[in-house]
């Protein structure tokens, strides 16, 4: 046998080795996604949550890292507040100075109505007695001078008394209002999520507003995906979805389409549709129906399989 022979029973092999293994990537292709589903794939993602100061102040202390988990309401950084705090105990010594005045005037009110019921008495007697003529005329008008003079100072006493509770009522309000200032001076985190990045450091200064941190809500997280031009008008907002992250090879999350892109895009570089040749896709969000244990995160590469038709058995296993 000549050497031209076996090279060319080589090459005819090689063909034959070559188009078996393309038509077997055709076929497992075809089997591999069953009908009414689009297949998806991207990555992990939650809407950021900016934390952020209410008031300005000196960060005193920072108490979380980049990638930590933290609890709705778990303390974060603590801000300046030694004039905050100043604030509050001179108002809450004004209040106490109001109260005891607001005290004092009350004892002295009650000495002033009974001081008042005698003149209403006296005066009373001797306009009986004038009539009587058994008292002169002037010394009834001495008698009911006396009642005016008592009366008149019952009702200024009467006055400073309103006047002393609305003091201590905006002397509350003010200290309320410091109180609430000085809790704005701890930072807390407004949901249960994970720190994704540190923004400011220990010892800045910031105004009212000043971003701290961002992290992500992780039971907020949706996948956002990119499907096919061709496939894409199969889509419909609520369709269902089953979602495989390789992290998790033997299970699978569940989720529903909540967002379809109206215009097409180029597909991005750091993903890796099915379809290779596929230029233009669609953004689509299918968002989590749970995140059972926290333990998805945003950034993981994910894929979706997308129920398009209602009546379509899911598979059994990851196609």
């Amino acid at each position: 046998m000549s050497w031209r022979t076996l090279l060319w029973g080589f090459l005819l092999g090689l063909l034959v080795l070559c188009g078996s293994l393309l038509v077997y990537r055709y076929q497992k292709s075809e089997r591999a996604l069953p009908r009414g589903f689009v297949w998806a794939s991207g990555r992990l993602e939650g809407d950021t949550i900016t934390v952020a100061t209410k008031v300005s102040g000196r960060i005193e202390a920072l108490y979380f890292q980049e990638g930590d988990f933290v609890s709705k309401g778990k303390l974060l950084a603590r801000l300046s507040s030694a004039e905050l705090e100043a604030r509050y105990q001179a108002a809450q010594a004004a209040i106490q100075e109001a109260q005891k005045h607001l005290e004092e005037t009350r004892h002295l009110l009650a000495t002033a109505q009974a001081t008042l019921e005698k003149r209403a008495r006296d005066r009373k007697r001797f306009a009986r007695l004038f009539t009587q003529r058994l008292v002169s005329k002037n010394r009834l008008e001495e008698v009911t001078l006396a009642y005016k003079t008592a009366y008149q100072q019952v009702l200024a006493l009467k006055a400073r008394i309103s006047a002393l509770n609305e003091e201590i009522e905006r002397l509350r309000a003010q200290k309320k209002e410091i109180e609430a200032l000085l809790a704005d001076t701890r930072i807390r985190a407004p949901a249960r999520g994970v720190i994704l990045r540190k923004v400011a450091n220990l010892g800045e200064v910031l105004s009212p507003g000043g971003v701290i941190a961002l992290m992500v809500d992780l039971d907020q997280l949706y996948l956002k995906a990119y499907v096919p031009t061709k496939e894409v008008g199969r889509l419909a907002l609520g369709q269902r979805a089953r979602i495989y992250v390789d992290a998790f090879p033997h299970r699978f999350f569940t989720g529903k389409v909540g967002y379809i892109a109206r215009e097409a895009e180029f597909t991005p570089k750091e993903v890796q549709t099915r379809e290779a040749r596929v230029k233009l896709v669609y953004e689509v969000k299918i968002y989590l129906d749970r995140n059972p244990g926290h333990v998805l995160t945003p950034g993981l590469p994910a894929d979706a399989l997308i129920q398009v038709d209602p009546k379509a058995s899911w598979p059994a296993r990851m196609p």
